[in-house]
């Protein structure tokens, strides 16, 4: 079915109805504002990024315009369109009530743990988190960039969903440590689940050792990584709460098991910030 391209006097007439917008008359809505949110560039930037990866899939959302003919809703998607120089086809309802953009996101926004449940994956929450530190993990790699925390890098949903089908088995790290309660209020579910699926992919009895020995600190010794990594963690684990932020506490996790991964033994374990961001060998 083909969708007509919305035209100024397509804009004029108010005629409600999905439309295909082109950067042109994107950036004529957005010219067409009297008073909207503040626009996030970076939000704007995800859903450009989606589209231009054709990612972008419409989903009945509608822009949203006012009797006065400006927009009220939907400046990100305009914005990307602009951005991308691509169109997108979209839902355009006009004539909505100049009150009514008070009423606008007060819904709960879809996470990509809700997406996940709905796609009935276990341990949905874990998984989503998991997949997002990993995909943040191949970005730092791939940018060359070292604490995450500087950078304003947001995977979207198309992209962490491209994540975990490109790494299927990340699944069997989830489940494996989430059998390992002690490990993951250490080192955190995401955090351990994430390290454990990367060290894997190098030597799979090592990463699950590792994890074991994180969780019952059996056989380990003074000088082992999984030892030392052990009582690190167990410093920040307080009264209060854990008070290791996830990105440091990533970084130890990876250090300790490169360091099981080459046999070295080790007596200190730190990461500090403005140090590069630890990463495995893979061949």
């Amino acid at each position: 079915m083909s969708i007509k391209t919305l035209s100024t006097a397509d804009f004029k007439k108010g005629v409600s109805g999905v439309y295909l917008l082109n950067p042109s008359m994107a950036q004529e809505l957005l010219d067409s504002q009297n008073g909207n949110r503040v626009l996030r560039e970076n939000w704007a930037l995800e859903i450009a990024g989606d589209i231009e990866r054709q990612a972008w899939i419409y989903n009945g959302d509608s822009l949203k315009v006012d009797s006065h003919r400006h927009l009220i809703d939907g400046q990100h998607r305009c914005m990307a369109v602009t951005v991308v120089g691509k169109a997108i086809p979209t839902r355009i309802e006009f004539g909505i009530a100049d009150e009514a953009m008070f009423t606008f996101d007060t819904n709960r926004t879809r996470t990509y743990s809700d997406m996940l449940h709905m796609q009935h994956e276990t341990n949905s929450s874990n998984l989503a988190a998991a997949t997002r530190l990993l995909w943040m993990y191949q970005i730092m790699a791939l940018k060359n960039l070292d604490t995450p925390d500087k950078y304003s890098y947001r995977a979207t949903k198309a992209q962490l969903q491209n994540t975990l089908e490109t790494n299927p088995k990340i699944r069997e790290s989830v489940a494996y440590v989430a059998c390992h309660p002690v490990a993951m209020r250490l080192a955190t579910p995401r955090c351990a689940a994430a390290a454990h699926y990367l060290a894997a992919r190098i030597n799979k009895e090592i990463a699950d050792r590792a994890v074991d020995q994180l969780d019952s600190g059996a056989g380990l010794t003074v000088d082992s990584p999984i030892y030392v990594l052990r009582e690190r963690l167990n410093t920040y684990i307080g009264t209060r709460g854990d008070k290791l932020h996830w990105s440091s506490k990533f970084a130890l996790v990876i250090k300790a098991l490169k360091a099981e991964l080459a046999g070295t033994r080790m007596k200190v374990l730190r990461w500090s910030e403005g140090e590069k961001f630890p990463q495995f060998d893979e061949k």
